[in-house]
């Protein structure tokens, strides 16, 4: 058998030919997040906004990306390169920072990745139409990642309740793995901004530093893969109904 003969019924056999898709449709998902992160870079240097900066900016555009196929393979492909597209452009240009480091920073973006899908997916299953379910879906998770900011000022009577708030942050969990490149909240972190403007923490009201990323990963890929295979079941069950019905 010639190899161009091979080559043909390669891929018109359909396994190679989903394999093929898959990969083709992880590549505006890879090609956005590495953008943002390059952007990041251009406009930050290798300081902590470009660790936080792709955090950010993946949480803006994963519901969308995520929304954007129906089947789960092209789901889980774009999953996947929402997550290594950060990773590629940290190792590229962030000298100073270990390959063990970033590892450990794409964990904390996976886990987190994978919650802000898992709950986008969940809610689509549901029957909601796809724009709410991506609303709702970001407008909680804005919420969450931004809680240093508005809910400063009821911060100061609460210090117990702000290390359980701090304690599986993704903020706090990313910048406990580059604690070299300074501490979100102070102007010697980079953060100069948010010092001045937008959280007292780290000035009227203290915060435990994280030592340990697990928490933040644990806590957001325990509840994220749950609704990622409930999406998924509720997608295949209704799947089901439409094939028996037809």
């Amino acid at each position: 058998m010639t190899q161009a003969k091979w080559n043909s019924l390669s891929y018109s056999h359909p396994v190679a030919r989903r394999g093929v898709r898959s990969i083709l449709v992880a590549i505006p998902a890879l090609v956005l997040s590495l953008s943002a992160s390059a952007i990041c870079y251009w406009q930050t240097s290798v300081t902590l906004g470009l660790f936080l900066g792709p955090l950010v900016l993946t949480t803006l555009f994963t519901p969308a990306m995520i929304l954007s196929h129906d089947e789960w393979r092209g789901r889980l492909s774009v999953l996947t390169a929402l997550i290594i597209g950060p990773g590629i452009v940290w190792l590229s240009v962030a000298n100073n920072i270990t390959f063990h480091q970033v590892f450990l920073c794409e964990l904390v973006l996976a886990g987190w990745v994978t919650l802000v899908s898992g709950g986008t997916l969940l809610l689509r299953e549901s029957r909601i139409v796809p724009i709410l379910a991506g609303t709702v879906t970001l407008f909680i998770a804005c919420l969450w990642l931004t809680w240093p900011i508005w809910l400063s000022p009821a911060l100061p009577a609460h210090q117990r309740a702000v290390g359980w708030l701090c304690w599986a942050h993704p903020v706090m969990a990313l910048n406990s793995v580059v604690r070299q490149l300074g501490v979100w909240g102070s102007p010697m972190g980079g953060s100069d901004l948010a010092y001045r403007f937008l959280t007292i923490l780290n000035q009227d009201v203290a915060y435990p530093h994280s030592q340990s990323i697990w928490p933040c990963v644990l806590l957001h890929g325990l509840i994220g893969l749950p609704l990622l295979s409930v999406s998924f079941l509720l997608g295949n069950l209704r799947t089901g109904r439409k094939t028996v019905s037809a």
